[in-house]
Formats: C-alpha cells, structure tokens, sequence
C-alpha cells in the first residue's frame, strides 16, 4: 500500500490513505498511461498482482508489526535469497 502511495506522490498524483489497493493501483497504471505508451501486457502485469499483495497482506500488517519477520536472519537462513 505504501509503495503506491509513494508511487502516486512522485507521480503527482492525488489519492487518499482510505483508498484500497486497487484504486491506487488503478491511478498508478493510468498515470503512467499517460506519461508514455504502457503496454497492455505491462499495464495487466500490474494490476494481477493486486491479487498477489492482497494475498500476503496479513503478513505484512500482522507479522511485520509484532517483529516476526525479522529481514536479516531470513537472508541467513536462504529463505530469502539474493541469487
């Protein structure tokens, strides 16, 4: 969610932090059909993967918070890779 607020703002676009995830994902995607010629594979790439955010959306606002996720012992243990 955060990421395409920040998108939006560097984009000049006005959005709202009550606005779910796909409306911002929407701007985002018309704003940059705006800006250059998005293709329509990449444009659909975008929006599938609401689907993919809204999936592991507890992760980040459940575990994150209470410091499950801890990055740093994740990349130590490969299940996080940088490859």
């Amino acid at each position: 969610m955060k990421k395409f607020g920040h998108l939006l703002d560097v984009h000049g676009v006005a959005w709202d932090r009550a606005e779910p995830l796909h409306s911002r994902v929407g701007k985002y995607v018309k704003a940059r059909g705006q800006e250059r010629d998005l293709r329509e594979v990449t444009a659909q790439i975008i929006k599938n993967a609401i689907g993919v955010f809204d999936k592991f959306n507890h992760v980040r606002n459940n575990l994150q918070a209470v410091g499950v996720i801890d990055r740093e012992s994740h990349w130590q243990s490969g299940v996080l890779r940088n490859d």
